[in-house]
């Protein structure tokens, strides 16, 4: 749906991630997928409160990496391809 709404130029997809994490006091052990999205700062937290609220996960995990240095194409198609502003 991010994506649809353009607030998301791409979604990477890596369906076999395992994890180990505390979970009320004791070590879990699950196969999940993780997902990165790449957006703009200025789209974070809308794309972060979709994932939160559709989210099948008490606690997902959602995190922001900032970009520093990229090539110059990549971030120009990126802004090109995202919603404007509303």
């Amino acid at each position: 749906m991010c994506i649809k709404k353009k607030w998301v130029a791409c979604a990477n997809i890596l369906p076999h991630v395992e994890s180990l994490y505390i979970w009320e006091g004791a070590i879990q052990e699950d196969k999940e997928v993780k997902v990165f999205f790449k957006t703009k700062e200025e789209y974070f937290a809308r794309v972060r409160d979709y994932i939160v609220e559709h989210a099948t996960y008490e606690v997902p995990e959602v995190s922001q990496i900032p970009i520093t240095d990229a090539n110059i194409d990549y971030i120009n198609w990126l802004t090109d391809v995202l919603a404007k502003e509303e």
